[in-house]
């Protein structure tokens, strides 16, 4: 990776007088059709909300659905599958996935409509809407499917990242709901690009043999274990449930989607001679993952990128260690660590400053930035994402903070989105044990911190494994977070 750079100075940034605006982080994005709408009514809701999105200047162009040889700058970010009605099942977003460049692989927005609603409406019955269609994100909305748009009465957005919320009043209010959410989904770059690392000298600072032997690989076992036990976490989401009545369309949603999706992730930050971040492999098995360091379960990144990662491979370590996908929270973990350290070193004091330095240091592509920055001797924090929110808490114990809704709205943002990336940070910066505190011996000051994200879940962060168990188990109840 000798191309790119890495930061050599950490001076004082002097940023702009200019507030950060709602969305400050949103760009116009692409947007290809999957297929034809199925109603009359779908119809006039498609072309509506192309021409809504387009209108608001979210929507920069209508493009071709993606091809192998297709490059990422004419690509979608958006690909609309029109569905067939309730429960029904579409399966036309599979080939367009796999047809698709690895690099420039799109997000499937669900377009449904029904005449009625079932009398339940909750996580299971909305997220098999998606599961069914085989779609991140989607809407479906009541109303005459021969009829005009006058007809529309509700409408359920659905967030794949267990989110739903029920729209009403004028037909007109209701599409404007819609139009606002889009973007906060497909006009968001999404922070989970990984490299890996190679020196100068072909091999890395981190020595496989002191790796493997480290401790903390069980304890994050055991953290993981506890927090299963309790009902803080799962394992996996199973999306296979939503499918039993058409098991190829199940088997296909579990190996394109199903291996990738969970609901937890956690990391520790390793000082010392470590230097990296340690966080958890993408997708299911949250509970139930080998300690073991062969598995390559937990990951070392040692950089962040502008869009993402770098991991770092043990010197020395078997040929037969893979390591798969970090979590895709893994970059906003690593800025959170670099966040507090750039805080004790006087380089930043507010969270505008923070995304001043971010945005002046990454306007060279190529930088990058070690999660440890030299010579400071940080030791790290403790980081854990659940989909749960804080019923009560211990005010000596924890803090807890909401990202900013001036900045980020009311609705959800998705796991691993540049809006996640920032809410987090954000929230971070409320939380005074996180920019008060410059003992190194204790940088929260022997509290935890919690953030928390409007119909998605929580961020936790500690100084150890220990105290973050103690936290989510005894100092904290938590709940499942309201839909918005």
């Amino acid at each position: 990776m000798t191309h790119l750079r890495e930061r050599e100075t950490y001076s004082s940034y002097e940023f702009g007088r200019n507030s950060l605006e709602k969305g400050f982080w949103l760009r116009p994005f692409r947007m290809a059709l999957g297929n034809s709408p199925t109603t009359d009514l779908q119809k006039k809701i498609s072309d509506m909300l192309v021409d809504r999105l387009t209108q608001k200047g979210a929507v920069k162009g209508i493009v071709d659905l993606p091809q192998k040889t297709t490059p990422l700058e004419e690509a979608p970010q958006m690909v609309m599958i029109h569905g067939r009605g309730w429960d029904s099942y579409c399966e036309d977003s599979f080939g367009q996935y796999m047809d698709a460049p690895d690099s420039a692989k799109p997000r499937f927005f669900m377009l449904n409509t029904t005449e009625s609603l079932p009398p339940v409406i909750d996580l299971d019955s909305t997220r098999q809407q998606l599961a069914r269609s085989a779609c991140h994100e989607g809407v479906v909305f009541v109303g005459n499917p021969n009829g005009g748009i006058e007809t529309i009465t509700h409408a359920i957005w659905i967030s794949m990242q267990r989110n739903y919320k029920v729209f009403d009043g004028s037909p007109e209010k209701i599409i404007d709901k819609v139009v606002e959410r889009i973007p906060y989904h497909f006009g968001t770059d999404y922070m989970n690009r990984r490299q890996f690392y190679t020196g100068e000298d072909g091999t890395s600072w981190l020595d496989w043999e002191r790796w493997a032997k480290a401790d903390f690989h069980l304890s994050m076992k055991n953290f993981a274990l506890a927090l299963g036990e309790a009902g803080i976490i799962g394992n996996e989401v199973n999306l296979y449930q939503y499918c039993q009545d058409n098991r190829k369309h199940g088997r296909k949603i579990y190996y394109a989607i199903n291996q990738s999706l969970g609901e937890s992730m956690m990391g520790i930050g390793l000082g010392g001679d470590f230097r990296v971040y340690a966080v958890s492999r993408s997708g299911a098995d949250k509970v139930n993952w080998d300690p073991s360091p062969l598995s390559g379960y937990l990951i070392p990144v040692s950089h962040i990128t502008s869009q993402g990662c770098i991991i770092m491979r043990p010197d020395g370590s078997p040929e037969s260690l893979s390591y798969g996908r970090p979590s895709v929270e893994s970059r906003e973990g690593a800025l959170a660590h670099v966040a507090k350290q750039l805080i004790n070193m006087g380089v930043i004091a507010d969270f505008e400053g923070l995304y001043r330095w971010h945005q002046n240091t990454f306007a060279d592509p190529d930088m990058i930035v070690p999660v440890f920055l030299p010579g400071l001797g940080f030791p790290g924090l403790v980081i854990e994402h659940n989909h749960n929110h804080v019923e009560a808490f211990d005010p000596s114990k924890v803090e807890v903070a909401i990202p900013d809704e001036r900045l980020f709205g009311s609705g959800d943002q998705p796991c691993g989105s540049e809006g996640g990336q920032w809410a987090l940070l954000e929230g971070l910066f409320q939380l005074k044990c996180f920019t008060s505190n410059k003992d190194l011996a204790s940088p929260l000051g022997g509290k935890i911190g919690v953030v928390q994200f409007s119909g998605h879940g929580m961020v936790l962060v500690a100084e150890t494994v220990e105290a973050a168990q103690d936290a989510l188990l005894h100092y904290m109840r938590l709940k499942e977070p309201p839909s918005v």
